[in-house]
């Protein structure tokens, strides 16, 4: 992976623009402000170290497609701070790691990273082909006779294999878009089954993903 460097200077911010969006690095993340006319609704902010001497990465990844048009991850106008995971590597403070931004706009507009940019589109691509067998699975334990209870805890075993899947990466490198964006399309899911009704309205489930396959696969 080629990254652009941004180097972060820990007496005076660090700032990146373009599109319309400004990136200001912090010793604990980076503030990120929407100064286009379209809402962000997909970000991925990270900060790592590679070579002999890594010592770790941090990444906040975020895409809001699915709540769209009414609440977007950054709407026009706005700020939000983007707080990353030093834990106890300290390569937020370390001057010499690459700081790297992609992010997406509801206008079908991107900025940052190239690299960065495509793992984005890509875990949207990964959710639109997940969602018909999702649908399928859900109709079949219906038609089975599972109930709620039972479809909840089903997809959320499923969902703690996706996230294992996706914690296996070499440090620096963002995770695999499949398996963490079919973790949460299973999240999503499962969030939507246990804010519904019970018995789970199966029909209206699958309608409402079906709605948010169709966002997705308008989006890249």
């Amino acid at each position: 992976m080629k990254y652009a460097v941004l180097l972060l200077s820990l007496i005076s911010p660090v700032f990146s623009q373009a599109s319309g969006l400004t990136v200001e690095w912090r010793p604990t993340g980076a503030l990120v402000t929407n100064a286009s006319a379209s809402a962000v609704t997909a970000i991925a902010v990270g900060v790592f170290k590679q070579g002999a001497n890594n010592r770790g990465s941090s990444w906040s990844i975020a895409d809001t497609i699915d709540a769209m048009p009414g609440n977007p991850w950054l709407a026009p106008g706005e700020s939000k701070e983007v707080t990353l995971n030093d834990s106890s590597s300290g390569v937020l403070q370390d001057p010499d790691a690459k700081r790297v931004v992609g992010a997406m706009f509801a206008d079908g507009s991107t900025f940052g990273d190239p690299d960065t940019v495509h793992f984005l589109q890509q875990g949207r691509r990964a959710i639109a082909s997940e969602i018909p067998p999702l649908i399928a699975r859900l109709q079949s334990m219906a038609a089975s006779g599972e109930n709620k209870a039972g479809m909840i805890k089903d997809l959320n075993a499923s969902r703690k294999s996706e996230m294992e899947k996706s914690r296996d990466h070499p440090i620096g490198e963002l995770p695999d878009p499949n398996s963490l964006n079919v973790a949460g399309a299973l999240q999503r899911t499962v969030w939507l089954i246990d804010h519904g009704p019970d018995p789970v309205d199966v029909p209206s489930l699958v309608q409402k993903l079906q709605n948010w396959q169709h966002r997705l696969e308008g989006s890249w």
